[in-house]
């Protein structure tokens, strides 16, 4: 039987109370242990999470126990404009929930309803087949975020141009290009891999021959430049976060994926103390968002 709730985080507080043996990925920890008003009481009556004596129906108590005894979990955030929609799934031993935040109030489903989720994300997404410019490319990641610095200005100036009808600068000094890291652009790509380890290092990027130097400044090389053209107008981020408890530690996985259009998506992912920056279609990213939906 598929349940739907919606909780605040008073009765979540309130509910981790009855598993004092939660793991250490257990989403209760999230919560403050608390009292629960009169409102947020019958409310839990309401939807038949307690009784009316206050106890917590034995179906309630199982689903629940998937939040306490987590050892998988993995989230989805979209962020457009601003605005972050998330969606986290939770598992313990093969057996999954799904948790949306919106204004402070949770809304959890068993079990997790993969097909709606997906439709919701091919909404945001979209759901082409084809990639405007394919592009892959693993390497150290000081020299992947030099290269990404100095792929958003050849963005900016390519807009500038387009926007002044003039012809676009191809090169750029080495400030112009650290300073993408600090200057906190929200549609610049660089101001969203902070996440990931490593500093920007343009030496490494010119020796591996992601950029290249010459008086005029610095460049990107021809497939970088190539990938700058499809990549303009940023519409929206996904964020992807995973973690597993393996041999008591948990092991912590990321990846972003930056939405222009349903042919033009980079998607950038860390592994260590490289990262791998593709190209990659609608279909293809919500694949990987459907893998990690079923846990795999």
């Amino acid at each position: 039987m598929a349940i739907t709730i919606k909780c605040t985080p008073a009765m979540l507080g309130w509910l981790k109370q009855a598993y004092p043996q939660a793991t250490d990925m257990s989403v209760f920890n999230q919560f403050q242990e608390s009292d629960i008003s009169d409102e947020d009481k019958s409310s839990m009556i309401e939807q038949e999470i307690i009784d009316q004596q206050g106890i917590i129906r034995p179906e309630m108590y199982a689903m629940f126990s998937i939040l306490a005894k987590a050892d998988t979990a993995f989230r989805v955030q979209l962020i457009k404009l601003g605005n972050v929609s998330e969606k986290t799934v939770v598992f313990a031993q093969g057996q999954g929930i799904s948790i949306d935040q919106q204004s402070g109030v949770y809304t959890l489903r068993f079990p997790i309803p993969l097909q709606q989720s997906l439709t919701d994300y091919r909404e945001f997404i979209g759901d082409g087949r084809y990639i405007d410019v394919p592009f892959h490319q693993v390497g150290d990641s000081g020299a992947i975020k030099a290269a990404v610095g100095a792929l958003d200005c050849q963005r900016k100036a390519v807009l500038t141009g387009l926007a002044t009808e003039s012809t676009f600068r191809l090169y750029f000094d080495k400030e112009e290009i650290e300073n993408q890291f600090t200057s906190n652009q929200a549609l610049a790509i660089s101001s969203w891999l902070g996440v990931f380890e490593g500093k920007p290092s343009l030496e490494k990027a010119l020796s591996l021959g992601y950029l290249t130097e010459n008086s005029k400044g610095i460049s990107l090389s021809e497939s970088w430049q190539a990938l700058s053209h499809s990549c303009l107008l940023l519409d929206l981020v996904v964020d992807l976060l995973l973690v597993k408890h393996v041999d008591d530690q948990n092991q912590v996985s990321r990846a972003r994926a930056f939405v222009f259009n349903r042919h033009s998506i980079l998607y950038i992912e860390e592994n260590r103390s490289m990262m791998e920056v593709s190209s990659v279609s609608g279909q293809d990213l919500i694949e990987i968002i459907k893998n990690l939906l079923e846990g795999k």
